[in-house]
């Protein structure tokens, strides 16, 4: 399920944040359900959706979406220059935890930002969006980073290598990490080998890359790499409703791999 939540500022005269403001936002969101369901969100932090090394929080939430591009860049800051924003939040979870959620967040008060600059944000509204009407085959636009990483072993290195829709061999790795959401979640008890085979990722358009701190400026910093752009999926269609629901790609729950369904092609319930 998803939710369109409208954040008031609170004038500073000011009103930066650091453009990582990702993390910041994902450790509210925490801080937020550790309140209202403290075991909730211990097993949400601690463990999540696991099956073997795969690990899973199923959520995810969109770049800040700000109305009249109302915002100024400035180096590693940037200013807000309207009174109002927005942020699509999204959960794959039950539909009976619709009023708990929107309860969760409504009238929270909190702040982004570093020791350089911070902004106080209040929630003014929560929106229960409607559900897209799901396909075997869709096209989707990223409202947030995708993040697809490789391993570097076996050659001996560390870490991952983030690929560019682009590379050979993004695909696959697209569709699995979306098969393994699926089998994690309970969707399916199980995926036939031509089931996977027959599912599809396009590229449509040329991707714009992005770089995004987590942990910025303390020894916790790490970088991942991610892309936005428009992609057709062929897959089942629930798949496509877990992938919209807790994310595409990796590290959702830093706010990433949020998509939303091409405004082409739209069709709500």
């Amino acid at each position: 399920m998803r939710f369109k939540l409208i954040y008031t500022i609170a004038s500073s005269g000011n009103n930066t944040i650091p453009l990582n403001y990702q993390y910041e936002f994902s450790s509210w969101i925490y801080r937020t359900i550790h309140y209202a369901d403290p075991g909730f969100a211990r097993w949400l932090h601690d463990e999540g959706y696991t099956a073997g090394r795969q690990h899973f929080k199923f959520f995810t939430f969109s770049n800040l979406e700000i109305p009249r591009r109302a915002f100024s860049i400035a180096g590693d800051r940037m200013r807000i220059l309207s009174d109002e924003c927005s942020m699509q939040i999204s959960f794959l979870i039950g539909e009976a935890a619709s009023p708990f959620i929107r309860g969760l967040f409504l009238n929270q008060d909190f702040t982004i930002g570093d020791k350089i600059s911070q902004v106080r944000f209040r929630v003014k509204s929560v929106e229960r969006m409607p559900d897209p009407l799901f396909g075997n085959e869709m096209t989707f636009r990223a409202l947030s980073p995708v993040v697809i990483g490789k391993s570097r072993a076996p050659e001996g290195g560390s870490g991952k290598a983030y690929l560019s829709p682009e590379a050979d061999g993004y695909g696959p790795l697209f569709i699995q990490n979306l098969a393994c959401k699926v089998l994690v979640s309970k969707t399916r008890d199980k995926i036939s080998p031509a089931e996977l085979e027959a599912c599809r990722f396009e590229l449509l358009g040329k991707p714009k890359k992005k770089g995004i701190l987590i942990k910025a400026h303390t020894p916790q910093q790490t970088k991942v790499i991610g892309y936005q752009f428009r992609f057709r999926i062929t897959a089942p269609a629930d798949w496509l409703a877990v992938g919209y629901d807790a994310g595409f790609g990796e590290e959702n729950s830093e706010g990433m791999g949020c998509a939303g369904i091409d405004d082409n092609e739209r069709r709500e319930k």
